[in-house]
C-alpha cells in the first residue's frame, strides 16, 4: 500500500461524523465542559466573583488603565461622531435626490401638458380650416354683400 493511501485512510479516520478533523488521543466526550462550569470566574447574570471584583479594582486604579479608559472613551466618541456625521450625510443625499426626482417629475408634466396643448391648438385650427371652407364653399352663394351695405338697406 502506498504513503498516500495509507495517510487518506489515517485521514478518514480522524475526523468525526460531522466530517471535522479529530486529533489523535482526544476523545470528544473529555473535550465538553460541566454544565456548572463557567468562564473568566463570572457567574451568571453578569455577576463577578468577589475576588475578581477585587482584581479589576486593582487594575483600574493604574494609570495604564486610565489612558486606556480615556483612550477608548475618546475612540467611541470619534466613532460616534463619524456615525453621526454619515447618517447626516446619507440624509442629504436622499433628500437631494428627492428633490431632483420631483424637479425631473415636474419638467416632464410640464412637457407633456405642453404636448397636450399643442395637438389641442392643432385640432382647433384643422377645424377652423374646415368651418371657413364650408361656409365659403356652402353659405356664400350670392355676390359679396357687405355688412354696411346690408345695414344701409335696412335704414
Amino acid at each position: 500500500m502506498s504513503y498516500i493511501a495509507n495517510n487518506a485512510i489515517l485521514q478518514s479516520a480522524l475526523r468525526d461524523p460531522r466530517g471535522l478533523r479529530k486529533r489523535r488521543g482526544y476523545s470528544s466526550a473529555a473535550a465538553a465542559a460541566p454544565r456548572n462550569f463557567v468562564a473568566n470566574g463570572a457567574r451568571p447574570r453578569g455577576f463577578v466573583r468577589p475576588k475578581f471584583r477585587k482584581e479589576d479594582m486593582k487594575i483600574s486604579g493604574m494609570e495604564a488603565f486610565i489612558q486606556r479608559s480615556n483612550a477608548l472613551q475618546r475612540a467611541e466618541q470619534k466613532a460616534h461622531e463619524e456615525r453621526e456625521r454619515l447618517r447626516q450625510q446619507e440624509c442629504e443625499q436622499i433628500a437631494e435626490q428627492r428633490r431632483r426626482d420631483l424637479t425631473l417629475r415636474a419638467r416632464i408634466t410640464v412637457k407633456a401638458e405642453e404636448k397636450k396643448l399643442e395637438l389641442l391648438f392643432l385640432r382647433w385650427n384643422d377645424h377652423h380650416k374646415k368651418l371657413s371652407n364650408f361656409i365659403r364653399l356652402f353659405l356664400n352663394f350670392g355676390p359679396k354683400v357687405s355688412i354696411f351695405t346690408i345695414l344701409l338697406r335696412q335704414r
